[in-house]
């Protein structure tokens, strides 16, 4: 028998399911910068949005930034470094948090390594805490730490922040896996350091680069379609990207599947103003976007502190940049 088109329709939804998806919208993640929040019409929608910059411009701290603000406003957030390390992210995220909480110690990130050195010199004059069993009293002699009351401070004020770089999100597979799980345990947002690094998905191991990145692309588009989740992928650009000052949607590396799967594309770079007070001015450019207009000629400008890993929007950030 000849099916109906009414029936051949309902196929692919009815107007109950319908009307029930309609009341339950996928949610919004706000990045906290206020200006990217009202271009983007909200924040970070469903699907994916590539952040690319030049190498060392700052887009892995940029991600950060989001992640963890995100994170304070109650989303549950998994940022997937396959770049750097957890303690390297950590570093990064107490430093920002210790020089913006009063009654902490400031410090900066990049002398993480040494702290821990110190704290574990004090530590090996009382040997049996570095015993099993002494977890707890190894916790307590280390309370007073700057990097651990920053630590602490980090999982009380942003408790939603999961920060992972073993092997459950090295590769594409896993970390399907992984944010299937993360999605069912309430995930609201995914960031990814960076896209490039990921290993492909299975069954395209042995192609050329570029196959294998449009692949890793597809593999997180069809995620965040499926779990209805917004993901901020970071992307390293192309060499003409690179050699030029120009800002193109077409910078990614490694496929145009980068930036016409995404929802947005946005592309740190560097600002005709000097540095101030140890802030760097940066311009975050939104280069594509389905939710609203572009940027154009008239980027976002940025403060960034290289030092605590902080971002900033120019009129919060005139007093930090102006004091002397």
């Amino acid at each position: 028998m000849r099916e109906s088109w009414d029936d051949f329709a309902r196929r692919f939804g009815t107007p109950e399911g319908d009307q029930r998806e309609f009341i339950e919208p996928p949610r919004f993640v706000r990045t906290g910068i206020r200006t990217l929040d009202a271009t983007l019409s909200g924040g970070l929608s469903e699907g994916v949005h590539v952040l690319m910059a030049q190498p060392g411009a700052g887009k892995s701290a940029l991600s950060l930034t989001i992640a963890m603000r995100a994170a304070r406003e109650g989303c549950k957030v998994l940022y997937a470094s396959v770049e750097m390390t957890r303690q390297q992210c950590l570093a990064r995220c107490c430093s920002a948090i210790a020089h913006t909480t009063a009654g902490l110690e400031d410090f900066y990130w990049s002398g993480w390594e040494r702290m821990g050195w110190d704290a574990r010199r004090r530590v090996e004059q009382y040997p049996h805490l570095l015993e099993d069993g002494h977890e707890l009293e190894l916790c307590e002699f280390l309370s007073r730490e700057p990097a651990i009351l920053a630590m602490r401070e980090l999982g009380a004020s942003c408790p939603g922040l999961a920060i992972a770089d073993g092997k459950e999100v090295a590769s594409a597979d896993a970390l399907v896996s992984t944010t299937r799980d993360g999605k069912a345990a309430g995930l609201d947002l995914l960031v990814v350091d960076y896209l490039q690094s990921l290993e492909p998905p299975s069954g395209s191991e042995d192609s050329e680069q570029t196959t294998q990145i449009s692949r890793t692309a597809e593999a997180l588009r069809d995620l965040a379609k499926e779990l209805r989740l917004p993901i901020l992928a970071i992307s390293s650009m192309n060499r003409s990207g690179m050699r030029s000052d120009d800002v193109s949607m077409s910078s990614a590396y490694g496929s145009n599947k980068i930036e016409f799967g995404a929802v947005s594309v946005m592309q740190l770079t560097k600002s005709d103003l000097g540095e101030s007070n140890g802030w760097t001015p940066v311009r975050l450019h939104v280069v594509k976007n389905r939710r609203g207009p572009d940027t154009g000629d008239d980027p976002i400008l940025l403060w960034f502190d290289k030092r605590h890993n902080l971002f900033q929007e120019a009129e919060q950030a005139k007093g930090a940049v102006s004091d002397a």
